[in-house]
């Protein structure tokens, strides 16, 4: 059964954590999605999202459960929450003992980190600014630390690949 995501979403991310306690207090998946999506011509806002969804890894005929949505304007640049920031690239894990996800925008030129303890209310961890124009994301384990690393398009320059350290969270 599809997840069908918000008018416009325009999904370019998706991750999948396995072994999360769902909304009903059952053990599932989370899917996490980053929905780039676009502006609207009378200013509608379409995607500019992270949405995250539950699944029965034993009834996956039954449709994903969709828990919340999380607007990353405000998050990636508190200064202008209403600027175009495309997310572009999410990875879910395990860190410091809780489900995290980290996501990229595009136009935001932002890393962002959300705990993921209660999945209805993901609370941003940090943000750091990276290179112009992230595309991709992963993260390797690095001892206590996790790595993110992104292939930064680079928009009209050059490309880059930026890498930040995630240090265990309080």
């Amino acid at each position: 059964e599809p997840i069908y995501l918000s008018m416009g979403a325009e999904p370019d991310g998706v991750s999948v954590l396995d072994n999360v306690i769902g909304p009903d207090g059952r053990v599932g998946c989370l899917i996490g999605v980053a929905e780039e999506g676009k502006l609207g011509k009378f200013g509608q806002v379409f995607g500019h999202s992270l949405s995250f969804h539950w699944l029965d890894p034993e009834d996956i005929q039954t449709a994903a459960q969709t828990v919340t949505r999380v607007d990353v304007r405000p998050l990636s640049n508190p200064d202008r929450p209403d600027a175009r920031r495309d997310p572009e690239a999410i990875a879910l894990t395990r860190y410091g003992g809780r489900p995290i996800a980290v996501a990229a925008t595009e136009r935001g030129d932002y890393l962002m980190v959300l705990d993921l303890s209660d999945i209805a209310n993901p609370a941003l961890i940090g943000s750091h600014k990276i290179g112009d124009r992230p595309e991709g994301l992963i993260l390797v384990p690095n001892g206590e630390d996790l790595i993110a690393v992104t292939g930064d398009e680079g928009g009209y320059g050059p490309g880059t690949v930026s890498f930040v350290r995630l240090r265990a969270l309080p």
